[in-house]
């Protein structure tokens, strides 16, 4: 899904991953290109994720903020929400193919 910069992506992916987490039991890893980026979302959805994190064992646990690719060991019970997947793609091809 392409949304033009300003438009809401950051809440579109915080909403994708808060659904996610309460209707499956995948990881969650929401992966940013630099850490200004990732931290800034952390903090501004920490809110509504803290409810889901409240009402929902485990799910904590289950989401995880990154920068990058290459902390992440890649398995079929997990979703990946990219933020500037272009960036993060171009960055390392073979690491986001894999």
């Amino acid at each position: 899904m392409e949304v033009p910069a300003g438009q809401g992506k950051s809440r579109i992916a915080a909403a994708i991953a808060f659904f996610i987490l309460n209707h499956s039991t995948v990881q969650v890893y929401m992966v940013y290109p630099n850490k200004g980026l990732k931290t800034r979302d952390e903090k501004e959805y920490a809110g509504l994720l803290s409810v889901l994190f409240r009402s929902l064992s485990g799910s904590r646990q289950r989401l995880h903020y990154v920068q990058g690719l290459g902390s992440i060991k890649m398995s079929e019970e997990m979703v990946l929400i990219v933020d500037e997947s272009d960036e993060v793609m171009f960055k390392n091809l073979l690491a986001f193919w894999k």
